[in-house]
């Protein structure tokens, strides 16, 4: 697993920033956030937790994983993988803590991450902050759409 910390400004709101989430458990957006993710069914929720089945293309390969979703709004929303055929490894888990900043939303990021689809060679940590880069672009796209 790598360790991982992360601070970024989204030049929104954090109401705005809450709708994203909330979409982000919402069956029938996640593909139009990420469209990587070809389904997603929700197992359970429960008030701050929702776990999610997603089936995610990973260069061609559909890789089925259970992922539990958890908000405290308007501070916080964290996802951890429970089960995983790719492309996060099991235990993996990444929590973001937002706060009001002029001009936007501050997001401070950590986490302890794994990708399983790529051999042991290849260094973790840079295709982890690439592969989150690209969720980060994902997020601002639709959060301007």
């Amino acid at each position: 697993m790598v360790d991982y910390h992360d601070e970024a400004m989204l030049p929104f709101p954090r109401q705005r920033i809450w709708q994203l989430i909330e979409a982000h458990r919402d069956p029938a957006q996640i593909g139009r956030i990420h469209p990587l993710v070809r389904n997603q069914e929700v197992e359970s929720t429960r008030a701050d937790e929702t776990v999610v089945l997603r089936t995610i293309d990973v260069r061609g390969e559909l890789r089925r994983s259970t992922w539990r979703l958890t908000s405290q709004p308007p501070e916080m929303f964290r996802w951890e993988i429970l089960e995983s055929d790719g492309p996060w490894a099991e235990g993996t888990w990444l929590e973001n803590r937002y706060s009001e900043v002029p001009g936007g939303t501050r997001i401070e990021s950590r986490g302890k991450l794994k990708v399983s689809v790529i051999p042991f060679l290849i260094p973790q940590g840079p295709v982890i902050r690439r592969v989150l880069s690209d969720l980060d672009v994902e997020d601002a796209a639709y959060l301007k759409g």
